[in-house]
């Protein structure tokens, strides 16, 4: 502005030198390309230029020097990305495996008392047999997968996430070799929840999360054998230094009558659990969950020990304590008293 101000102040001091501009001026106003008549306006203003600047005078239409004005432009400005869609931002970022529950191996389980009425079914040899051609053996293998997956972030909250998430527990007679070795029981549990986490805390204890899904369980058996059900739950987690508690009420949805394979499963297993763990440091710990189904004529009480301690390696080990009802579907009814020990690849999460 101020080498402009500057030319216009020595035209008008010198009319010869006006005169001239003028006729220059004329002579870019005839010139018809867009690119070369803005050069020479630039060249009279004084305006400075580059090589790169400058747009090519070649004569071409105006249109055309613009196209390839905006091209160069667009090739040294990174665009902005385009905004992802949800379905391929769930894919490309969220899609991924997380653990859940205890993903646990017990090579070697001791349990009392074994029910035999489903080995028994399984086992027998003519439909007319009364009982199993084998017995259960009390020693079996046990164990569990966990795992859940995001299917979406900051759904209705920040930082909120639904999950679906899948476990699975089997009961395995490896050393009876007489009946060829079957799994006596599998349970499959697939479940989906949205969880939010939070910063609360109250008298030094945090509350970490609070979560409302829906769980269905069962154990993949027909006629007198399966055994099922579907919950709405909640959970709340909290934590104080060394400790944490989860506690999950439920609700199970209710079902017809004809097709109610265990009506009186809240009878023995309750209305919910509470999980308690002591961490001494990361590769020890021990987890206790209780359930009790808060009857007074005949209270049932479960309870189920995990202890979690080092091992050589990445590996940790796992020893079990199971007291009560529940432990698998197919036992439901009946109380379980066992031990086992393994390795176990995840804790509670």
């Amino acid at each position: 502005m101020k080498k402009t101000s500057a030319l216009l102040f020595a035209l008008v001091a010198n009319p010869v030198e006006a005169a001239r501009a003028v006729d220059t001026l004329e002579e870019c106003r005839a010139m018809i390309a867009a690119a070369e008549r803005l050069a020479c306006y630039d060249a009279i203003f004084l305006v400075p230029q580059s090589d790169d600047s400058l747009p090519p005078a070649s004569g071409t239409a105006a249109s055309d020097a613009a196209a390839q004005t905006a091209a160069s432009t667009a090739e040294q400005i990174p665009a902005k990305p385009a905004k992802r869609k949800f379905r391929y931002r769930l894919l490309d970022e969220n899609f991924s495996i997380q653990p859940h529950r205890p993903t646990y191996l017990l090579p070697y389980t001791y349990t009392t008392r074994v029910n035999t009425v489903p080995f028994a079914n399984a086992s027998a040899t003519d439909s007319s047999d009364a009982g199993p051609t084998v017995e259960a053996d009390r020693e079996e293998v046990k164990f569990q997968i966990s795992f859940k997956i995001p299917l979406a972030t900051d759904l209705l909250l920040k930082d909120a996430t639904l999950w679906a998430g899948y476990s699975q527990v089997s009961l395995w007679q490896m050393y009876n070799t007489d009946a060829s070795a079957p799994f006596r029981e599998t349970n499959y549990e697939p479940e989906i929840f949205w969880q939010v986490p939070t910063s609360l805390e109250l008298f030094g204890v945090a509350l970490d999360s609070v979560s409302l899904g829906f769980n269905h369980q069962s154990n993949g058996r027909g006629q007198d054998l399966s055994r099922s059900w579907n919950r709405i739950f909640s959970e709340v987690e909290l934590s104080h230094n060394r400790w944490t508690m989860a506690l999950r009420p439920w609700y199970r949805l209710p079902e017809d009558a004809e097709d109610d394979d265990n009506p009186d499963i809240d009878d023995y297993l309750g209305y919910g659990d509470i999980s308690v763990r002591y961490k001494w440091h990361s590769d020890l710990s021990l987890t206790t969950q209780l359930r009790h189904n808060f009857h007074s004529r005949q209270p049932r009480t479960s309870v189920n020990m995990a202890l979690v301690f080092p091992l050589a390696g990445p590996l940790n080990g796992y020893f079990e304590y199971v007291n009560g009802y529940g432990e698998t579907l197919i036992d439901y009814n009946r109380r379980t008293r066992r031990v086992g020990i393994g390795v176990i690849l995840n804790e509670w999460k």
